[in-house]
């Protein structure tokens, strides 16, 4: 894109990528989920309940994942729920 007999843009070719930028970051923006602190399992719970990218945030799961991130955070009754769950007995604190 930048030599002559191509495209001959030169430095003008910034444009060219600038632009594709600049769809991306709005791509990104509006359509790419935050996932900060979600476990797998919750993920795949909301995507297929089908929440929107901007209430994720908020979206508070009810399944496997909601005890599964109990688990990872030690909240109380959490391991007692992952017993009933899945059959194995897990321990809520470090040692």
């Amino acid at each position: 894109m930048q030599d002559e007999g191509y495209g001959n843009l030169q430095g003008k070719v910034g444009f060219v990528y600038g632009s594709f930028l600049i769809v991306v970051a709005i791509w990104v923006t509006l359509v790419l989920p935050e996932m900060k602190d979600r476990a797998l399992e919750e993920l795949d719970e909301m995507f297929a309940k089908g929440v929107g990218t901007f209430r994720f945030g908020a979206y508070q799961t009810e399944g496997l994942g909601a005890k599964t991130i109990g688990v990872e955070r030690a909240e109380v009754g959490a391991a007692e729920s992952m017993k009933d769950v899945c059959g194995v007995d897990v321990k809520a604190g470090r040692d």
